[in-house]
């Protein structure tokens, strides 16, 4: 399984975390730039190839944007050359579950080849939301690299349904 269950291997910059009673994680963000890096090669062996799509489930992350930084083969640490932008209300779903999904099929000549290392996702959030309570800290459901687009989906709907939430798209 290719997806953030051990909560043992990841980190969280410029934040904190606990682990919320259904298994998600809660980031208070502490910064603008917050990110969680999770060390995926000590838990799995994919090759980057055959796992070209990376999925989060977010819950009330207010942040304008994110990134992903990718390390695969060669690539161990995260670099600039090495990372993607991404929407985070991709696809919205019940209880304010959105996922983001990014498409790293066409980065094999970028570095998104040989075994997956690591992922580093970042979240850009605005000096005032990191101010206020309401705004200033969101779950993450998941984090995880899929074969394709329907299997991200099938992943998360039957994560969805696991904690009581329908699948269904909303937005």
């Amino acid at each position: 399984d290719s997806t953030l269950r051990d909560t043992r291997k990841i980190s969280v910059s410029g934040g904190e975390y606990v682990i919320n009673e259904d298994g998600s994680v809660k980031i208070t963000t502490q910064t603008v730039s917050p990110y969680i890096s999770f060390g995926i090669k000590s838990e799995v062996s994919y090759e980057a190839a055959d796992f070209p799509y990376i999925a989060v489930l977010t819950k009330g992350c207010w942040a304008n944007s994110g990134n992903v930084y990718y390390c695969a083969g060669p690539i161990l640490t995260a670099e600039n050359n090495y990372s993607e932008n991404w929407d985070i209300e991709d696809t919205a779903y019940e209880g304010g579950w959105t996922l983001g999904l990014m498409d790293f099929s066409d980065y094999n000549e970028d570095g998104w080849y040989g075994r997956i290392n690591s992922l580093r996702v970042g979240f850009d959030f605005s000096a005032d939301d990191i101010a206020d309570e309401e705004f200033n800290n969101f779950d993450i459901g998941f984090i995880g690299a899929f074969r394709s687009v329907e299997e991200a989906q099938a992943y998360t709907a039957a994560w969805l349904a696991a904690k009581g939430y329908s699948a269904e798209v909303t937005t």
